[in-house]
């Protein structure tokens, strides 16, 4: 009986040992299994991400717009917080009604290096440009803005007398020659600064409002003393707004076949090429640039941007009896590290905004950075 009860027992055991067997068998089939599962999803998942990721560039531009951050050359500023407090409470204006109209030198473009732009593109004319022959009372007037450049003192008459020269210098020339002669200038190192070209002096800041504006459907305008055709070569290719969009002063064009006739009496006829014929039609300052936004515009601003008395105008027509309770900013030219700013100028300034309810935007505290974080100035002498 002990040997027969001996035998069954090992014949369980072994049958026990069996079944375990099979089971961990199955077990371990079932976590291979498991394994090579779990590794196929994760294959599928990093394949669909990167679909995804391919994808991102499909994705249409109103999605992408909530990586937009605005206005990221401004430090924390009064003027910043009263634009972005304006801008969250246009939804009561109409798109038609949002208008804004920007000064060009010296509010989005380099003035006081050492003068206006075109002011620069004059002097290059008279004094540098060989092929151009100018006459005597051109060359006493560039010898008069150079003098003034020096001394830092502007004379009174100088302005007008530059404006009216200037539609004479370029006389003959098509707009077509007109604008690569400008585009060619301004491909040239900007005088005073390193890593910075004439035409790339745009305040980057500035331009942040722009597109921050356009983002929230505002119409852009610029409205300049300078020529008009001059800015439209100068924003070209940093500022978009249509060309019918800039505002500035006139110089007349005549067909080259015109001679002495007067427009009003001569027929443009096909082929004909079109020139400037040396005449300054309007001088685009102070109050014209009032007349010229009713002209040219038809409505009135709702926000404007300048940085002196020429654009006094056109602020105090944007803030006075507007229906949409419009703002006037003031770029006041403080900053001597970074630019060669002028402290009396913004002094003045900032007490003509106190006075007059603008808001006052200061270069040296409110901007990050003006040209560019990689653009210096050195220590040239004009």
């Amino acid at each position: 009986m002990k040997f027969k009860n001996v035998i069954i027992s090992t014949n369980t055991e072994s049958l026990s040992n069996l079944k375990a067997r099979i089971i961990i068998q199955y077990i371990s089939i079932f976590i291979l299994l498991l394994i090579l599962y779990t590794i196929i999803l994760l294959y599928i998942q990093e394949k669909n991400k990167n679909k995804e990721r391919i994808n991102l560039s499909n994705i249409p531009e109103l999605e992408i717009k909530n990586t937009y951050i605005p206005l990221q050359s401004w430090n924390d500023c009064e003027a910043k917080r009263k634009l972005v407090q304006f801008i969250n409470n246009i939804s009561n204006i109409p798109k038609e009604a949002r208008i804004a109209v920007f000064d060009l030198d010296g509010t989005l473009f380099q003035e006081t290096d050492p003068v206006y732009n075109d002011w620069k593109i004059y002097q290059y004319r008279i004094l540098n440009d060989t092929n151009y022959k100018p006459t005597e009372e051109q060359k006493k007037i560039a010898d008069k803005l150079t003098k003034a450049i020096k001394d830092h003192v502007m004379p009174d008459d100088l302005e007008i007398e530059i404006y009216y020269s200037t539609a004479e210098i370029f006389k003959g020339m098509t707009l077509d020659e007109y604008d690569k002669y400008l585009k060619d200038y301004l491909k040239q190192p900007a005088d005073g600064y390193n890593n910075l070209l004439r035409g790339n002096a745009f305040f980057l800041p500035m331009l942040e409002i722009i597109e921050y504006l356009q983002k929230n459907e505002f119409n852009i305008y610029i409205v300049s003393a300078t020529d008009r055709n001059q800015v439209r070569s100068v924003i070209d290719g940093h500022i978009n707004i249509p060309k019918s969009n800039v505002i500035g002063s006139d110089y007349d064009l005549a067909s080259i076949n015109q001679r002495n006739e007067k427009g009003y009496n001569y027929k443009y006829n096909t082929n004909e090429k079109l020139i400037l014929k040396g005449e300054l039609i309007s001088l685009n300052s102070k109050l014209n640039k009032i007349n010229s936004i009713i002209r040219n515009i038809g409505r009135k601003p709702i926000l404007v941007f300048g940085n002196s008395e020429g654009d006094a105008s056109m602020a105090n027509y944007a803030i006075s009896n507007n229906e949409h309770s419009g703002l006037a900013f003031m770029v006041l030219s403080d900053d001597l590290i970074r630019e060669r700013g002028n402290q009396d100028s913004a002094n003045k300034m900032k007490e003509l905004c106190d006075k007059n309810n603008w808001i006052p935007i200061s270069m040296k505290n409110d901007w990050k950075t003006i040209y560019g974080l990689n653009v210096t100035r050195n220590n040239k002498i004009y």
